[in-house]
């Protein structure tokens, strides 16, 4: 697999150690460490070539927890139909706020062949998520 990552921002934690301290009846316990999971937002935007020069659109926002985002995208468009096998993926670049420790945009660039099929799948996919009224949208 030939995957490459133009920027990638620093991976950050998947939980923070957090301290907690219970009252019961009216009296503190010894405070305690605990873990709390994070959650970032992903936004994830397709690059593909048409006949007018390279299209970026904008395909989804996901909540999820930092740390897997390629196998996160690889089995999020294997599974809506855009690839069909990992090396389908020619290139995924991360980029993201600096106050930002993990990556809050993926530009994901899949391999398009000459034949339509890649491009009928990106278009069902848009087309399955769209409101059927458009006036829906406001």
């Amino acid at each position: 697999m030939s995957l490459k990552k133009l920027t990638h921002a620093q991976t950050s934690q998947s939980s923070v150690k957090v301290i907690k301290q219970r009252v019961v009846g009216g009296k503190a316990q010894s405070p305690q460490e605990d873990y709390l999971a994070i959650e970032d937002p992903l936004e994830v935007t397709l690059a593909y070539q048409q006949n007018t020069g390279m299209v970026e659109k904008k395909l989804i926002v996901t909540m999820r927890t930092p740390g897997h985002d390629d196998e996160l995208l690889h089995g999020f468009l294997y599974s809506e139909g855009i690839i069909q096998r990992a090396s389908d993926i020619v290139e995924i670049t991360y980029t993201g706020p600096k106050l930002s420790a993990a990556a809050t945009q993926a530009r994901v660039e899949p391999r398009m062949d000459t034949n339509q099929h890649e491009s009928k799948s990106i278009n069902t996919l848009y087309t399955k998520h769209l409101p059927s009224n458009i006036s829906e949208l406001h």
